[in-house]
């Protein structure tokens, strides 16, 4: 399978040398369930040590990270007593449609070597952090105790957006523009979260 990997200690050589074009992009959507494991499992370690420091790219993890949180988002809003005016599937694309476009924006401001497809992939496996978080309030507290959801937030969401920081953060050789870049990705990661736990899974809140 043709993937892109990204090699953290040497962002700038290894990261050229995988900037080639894909020669198969069905590739990208053909993973061993082994390997897709380990990935989704990855997305939650920090980028350090021989099994982790690469990123491998594809788009199948990040597919069934959406249709899994898009499903379990539907089930949650059914028991809803206020309805908000976006559905999880509009608000779901429109998160997946703007962020990527503007995280690769502002990481190539800032002269990351991470490209779109890297991207795409990157915030596709941080949304794991959402579903197990969502997905474990829902099941032990019925998102009713927004302490464990917030608990949950920093064990999952937490580790998720830690490690897609990281991975901006040896990418941009520009010390100023990292600040901006990863404060920005990773606070718009987390408030996504948030906005998916009180907009379709709390069932009070309005």
């Amino acid at each position: 399978m043709s993937s892109s990997v990204i090699f953290i200690g040497s962002p700038d050589r290894s990261i050229k040398k995988s900037q080639k074009q894909y020669e198969n992009y069905y590739g990208l959507f053909v993973v061993s369930p082994a390997d897709l494991l380990f990935r989704i499992f990855a997305s939650f370690i920090p980028p350090f040590g021989s099994k982790y420091r690469k990123v491998h790219v594809d788009f199948l993890g990040p597919l069934l990270a959406l249709f899994s949180l898009n499903a379990l988002l539907i089930y949650g809003y059914s028991f809803k007593k206020i309805k908000i005016s976006l559905t999880p599937l509009e608000s779901m694309l429109t998160y997946y449609t703007c962020v990527p476009l503007l995280s690769f924006i502002l990481a190539k401001l800032g002269r990351s070597s991470v490209n779109f497809c890297e991207t795409l992939s990157l915030l596709g496996y941080s949304l794991y952090g959402h579903l197990f978080t969502l997905l474990l309030s829902f099941i032990l507290f019925h998102e009713t105790s927004n302490a464990f959801f917030f608990g949950s937030l920093v064990v999952f969401a937490g580790a998720s957006s830690l490690r897609l920081i990281l991975v901006f953060l040896n990418t941009i050789p520009v010390p100023a523009a990292r600040l901006l870049v990863c404060s920005t990705i990773s606070t718009v990661n987390i408030l996504f979260l948030i906005y998916l736990h009180f907009g379709f899974m709390h069932r009070t809140f309005s």
